[in-house]
């Protein structure tokens, strides 16, 4: 399996060239999200519905510590079970309760990329600093990569917040390839990759292909 991967990843970097020669000028304003972000969960009460007490209590401890904010949304919010009201409201209270200068990145990542654009949208209405959109996954054979670099270009360009690719294979199946990565690093709106796939191998590639000095790895 590491031997395929880093001889696509070869492919990819015969590539690069063409791949950066299409690179847009990055954003003199682009968003410094260096730092830690804990993903935090989202509370419920017993009978399911979210305990905003609880997440503001939780808060309170959370800004005690120096992160530099929080992600909310992502897995381990369990952003699937909640309804769009649901993950407004949550984005809503973190906003409200966390301290000044701390960042809220919101998972908006939908199943199609109307969804993803809308709830985009609605995040940064939210009082939302950036996006984390992970990759579309229930038609997972449909999800080749130019499929993904097209979803996550439309969804670029739609967003009024920097957006950051998100791969999580272990509840996707779908592990974002380092081609994928690379020509979305070309993009002023996409300004990092948050990878929970653990195959270094990516990485030795992403590195090799030297990104731009602005993009952020998580």
């Amino acid at each position: 399996m590491l031997i395929r991967r880093w001889k696509a990843c070869k492919n990819y970097l015969l590539h690069a060239n063409n791949l950066f020669s299409k690179r847009c000028l990055s954003s003199a304003a682009q968003l410094d999200v260096s730092g830690i972000y804990p993903p935090i969960t989202t509370p419920f009460k017993t009978n399911e519905d979210i305990d905003f007490a609880k997440l503001k209590e939780n808060l309170q401890k959370w800004n005690k510590i120096p992160f530099k904010g929080y992600v909310a949304l992502g897995s381990n919010g369990e952003a699937v079970h909640q309804s769009v009201e649901e993950k407004l409201d949550v984005v809503k209270c973190i906003k409200e309760n966390a301290v000044d200068g701390k960042l809220v990145i919101a998972g908006s990542g939908c199943e199609s990329t109307r969804a993803t654009i809308d709830l985009t949208n609605k995040m940064a209405a939210a009082g939302a600093d950036a996006v984390l959109v992970v990759t579309p996954c229930f038609f997972k054979g449909k999800m080749t990569n130019a499929a993904l670099i097209d979803h996550y270009t439309k969804v670029a360009d739609a967003s009024p917040l920097p957006v950051l690719l998100y791969s999580v294979p272990g509840n996707t199946a779908i592990d974002m390839a380092a081609e994928v990565v690379i020509a979305m690093s070309c993009h002023p709106n996409v300004i990092g990759f948050k990878d929970s796939g653990g195959d270094v191998s990516i990485w030795t590639c992403l590195v090799l292909s030297k990104l731009s000095s602005n993009w952020q790895h998580f």
